[in-house]
């Protein structure tokens, strides 16, 4: 990420466009395919080497601790290492990731081809939301001080018109949202070629298209009052603001998914039939 930020700055990128949305994304991927290979490596040598898991486990706590202290003696990461703003968003996502994470295992039940669709609805928004947050804690870096709100924003809740329309802002809101229709058009289409017993049709994209965008207006109008709170509490947004939106983000858009499906399956039916009487039989 620090070669991301510094090659953004050689090639005169503006870094909030592209760090967070690519921190986002090469989180995941590192943290599912460490997830996946360890959990296969154990799982094929559980009942031969019963020692293995213990060792692997004794291995990544002392990484923590490892990287802990390395953190502690850097003396620009230190302070941000030692303060509860930093730790509590973090621990306020996870909660909040359990909750979208508990609606997503009973949708998964109901509707099955949920599974394919979840990961774009939440990854799209979260990643639109993130450049919006980072774009905002940047302006708010560069013209006052932490604890203080610049002159030309009048309080730390906008109005909806404010955020969309003559914000500081807006125009950078607007631009996401337009990016937000064919960029999930783009990703179902690639979805269907990769599975095309999905059904996708004119009613299908509309209640899902709906759907993301009703996740998105309210996640930027959330990131504007929540970047402007922290500022003021004297929290750095960089480090607070962005867990809780994605993670907000994923609990708002899985819950919006499944009555995407609900509404699609009262409308055309079909495909999911099977499962979601299953599900309600066995409620």
């Amino acid at each position: 990420m620090s070669t991301i930020v510094l090659m953004s700055k050689k090639y005169n990128i503006n870094p909030d466009n592209i760090a967070a949305p690519l921190a986002a994304s090469i989180g995941d991927i590192v943290t599912l395919s460490l997830l996946c290979l360890t959990s296969t490596f154990i799982y094929d040598r559980m009942e031969e080497k019963a020692w293995l898991a213990p060792i692997i486990l004794g291995f990544y706590l002392f990484s923590s601790v490892l990287w802990f202290y390395l953190t502690y003696k850097h003396k620009f990461t230190r302070k941000i290492l030692l303060a509860p703003s930093t730790w509590l968003p973090i621990v306020g996502g996870m909660v909040i990731s359990c909750f979208a994470g508990k609606i997503f295992d009973h949708a998964v039940k109901m509707f099955k081809k949920i599974a394919v669709l979840q990961p774009v609805m939440n990854g799209v928004g979260g990643n639109l939301v993130a450049v919006q947050a980072s774009r905002i804690s940047t302006y708010l870096h560069c013209n006052s001080k932490m604890g203080n709100l610049p002159d030309e924003i009048g309080s730390i809740c906008a109005s909806p018109f404010e955020t969309f329309y003559n914000g500081i802002h807006s125009r950078s809101a607007a631009a996401l949202l337009l990016l937000l229709v064919p960029g999930h058009m783009i990703f179902v289409a690639v979805i269907w070629s990769v599975h095309p017993d999905l059904n996708v049709t004119v009613v299908f994209m509309t209640i899902y298209v709906l759907a993301a965008i009703v996740q998105v207006v309210i996640l930027l109008y959330l990131v504007d009052i929540l970047v402007h709170y922290f500022w003021k509490s004297g929290v750095d947004p960089d480090n607070a603001a962005i867990p809780c939106i994605t993670s907000t983000g994923d609990l708002l858009g899985t819950a919006l998914l499944v009555i995407a499906f609900q509404i699609i399956y009262c409308i055309q039916g079909g495909d999911n039939e099977e499962g979601l009487v299953a599900y309600l039989q066995s409620s």
